[in-house]
């Protein structure tokens, strides 16, 4: 996932199809428009929520004429620059989405794998925005619990 800078957040979905209308909608009247969260959703949709769905992000100049367009009342208003996008904010989502994975396959190695991503997420700076530092606490919530709770069953089968 790359982020452009400038862009915001404009709304949220939980299924492919209704994002790409969303999109195609937009672009029809002349205002770019990306779907983050696309492929994850495409290939594991019954994590969607989990991910926070796939985000509707277009320039901020263009942010309130879409909304109008979407017929979103509300702003969401999470910009997605330099500026306040840290990297240690990008490591954080891929230690989640990590986490989330974990558990279709390799349980164990996903959520160590996640572990050390947020490592490396708060050698780089930690997160900058609030979605960044709620991402890093469920992922050390969950991975953690996970590796605990593989590691108390290896032990007690190596005990018995």
């Amino acid at each position: 996932m790359t982020a452009v800078q400038g862009l915001v957040l404009v709304g949220s979905f939980t299924g492919i199809g209704e994002a790409e209308v969303a999109r195609g909608m937009l672009e029809s009247e002349g205002i770019h428009a990306e779907l983050e969260n696309r492929h994850l959703v495409s290939m594991v949709w019954h994590y969607s929520q989990a991910v926070g769905g796939i985000r509707l992000m277009v320039p901020l100049g263009d942010a309130e004429r879409a909304r109008a367009l979407l017929g979103l009342r509300e702003a969401i208003v999470e910009p997605v620059d330099e500026d306040t996008r840290a990297p240690g904010d990008v490591m954080i989502e891929r230690a989640w989405k990590a986490t989330i994975i974990g558990f279709i396959g390799l349980p164990p190695a996903l959520h160590l794998w996640a572990l050390w991503l947020l490592r490396g997420a708060y050698a780089a700076g930690g997160p900058r925005t609030e979605r960044g530092r709620k991402l890093a606490a469920r992922t050390v919530l969950v991975s953690g619990g996970m590796v605990a709770l593989s590691a108390a069953i290896l032990l007690g089968k190596v005990l018995q």
